[in-house]
């Protein structure tokens, strides 16, 4: 199978994990593990501790199709940053959630981050490129996290679920 970075082509979710897991040398992300007593996400009816939002602009009129690589490429960005780390472990045990969320305006986005910087969590920019329905440079979207759901929700609460 083709690789890229190091990383064998995977089947399947469980697989990547397994194979980033294996990377870092964490256990199989099959494996039994408590999730009791973690934070709880009242929008996913199951306990999650950790999570990825991602905030995408919609006054920039993108396609659907625009929206999902965008969004795609934060939340790509996000995990290679967070490689390694223990709230990039503890986000796969989680089941990896991932929340999208719209910001109305450019300074809506721009004040979601200043506000995430201001209180430490991780955050990733993306920047498009220009080939297609937005001017080159344009911020598009942002990632935040993986980090503890509470923390991250008190930044992002006002936004909306895309």
């Amino acid at each position: 199978m083709p690789t890229r970075c190091g990383l064998a082509a995977a089947n399947s979710a469980t697989s990547l994990v397994n194979v980033l897991n294996s990377r870092v040398g964490e256990p199989d992300a099959t494996a039994q593990h408590d999730t009791a007593g973690t934070g709880l996400a009242a929008e996913y009816g199951v306990p999650v501790a950790m999570k990825l939002v991602l905030v995408v602009r919609i006054d920039l009129g993108m396609g659907r199709g625009k929206i999902a690589a965008q969004v795609a490429h934060a939340a790509v960005a996000a995990t290679l940053a967070s490689l390694g780390e223990a709230a990039f472990h503890s986000w796969l045990e989680d089941g990896h959630p991932k929340v999208v969320l719209k910001a109305p305006t450019a300074a809506v986005l721009d004040d979601i981050i200043a506000r995430v910087r201001t209180v430490g969590l991780p955050v990733q920019l993306v920047h498009d490129a220009g080939r297609t329905q937005v001017a080159s440079g344009t911020l598009t979207c942002c990632a935040i996290g993986p980090a503890q759901d509470e923390r991250v929700d008190a930044v992002t609460a006002g936004l909306s679920l895309l």
